[in-house]
């Protein structure tokens, strides 16, 4: 039998890349704790409640259940923007940073906004692979052509037998 569970704590999300074991008592399977690989964290889990489709169908503390989630989804919201607030706040800081460099202004660095999100690889050249491709495929001067001429005979003309052993033409 399947089971879900929930962690209403909002740290277990950030630990998604770990692995987890799961230790349960099989006597009451409501909770389980999840422990991380190395031990560090450990999370207590409870079974996902499971709302009915209709308000005819809703018992006692359908409504506390829901509450609960939808508390849990607002605290989400706000830690999500707090920290999407911070990441902003430091990239803000890295680009200012970037007029304080002795070749601001110029060509190669900081004269427009794109320069400055421009992502390189270890060699400080563009992330466009694709374009190198393209542009290697476009030059067709590269290329090497060899002609091969093959004599066209209609059918049943008295011709010497022709015999190609070099396949290397296809």
């Amino acid at each position: 039998m399947k089971r879900d569970y929930d962690c209403f704590d909002l740290t277990f999300r950030d630990h998604a890349s770990e692995r987890w074991t799961v230790r349960y008592d099989p006597d009451d399977l409501h909770d389980v704790l999840a422990v991380s690989e190395d031990g560090t964290h450990r999370y207590m889990l409870e079974e996902k409640y499971v709302q009915p489709m209709t308000l005819a169908d809703r018992k006692p503390g359908d409504a506390e259940q829901l509450q609960r989630v939808r508390d849990y989804n607002v605290a989400l919201e706000a830690e999500t923007g707090r920290r999407l607030a911070h990441h902003y706040e430091g990239a803000k800081r890295t680009i200012e940073r970037t007029r304080e460099l002795p070749i601001y202004g110029t060509p190669a660095l900081g004269a427009c906004p794109e320069d400055k999100l421009m992502l390189t690889d270890s060699r400080g050249q563009h992330k466009d692979n694709r374009s190198r491709k393209r542009l290697a495929a476009a030059d067709i001067e590269a290329l090497e052509v060899e002609t091969v001429e093959i004599p066209v005979t209609r059918q049943g003309d008295a011709v010497e037998a022709y015999q190609v052993n070099d396949y290397s033409i296809f």
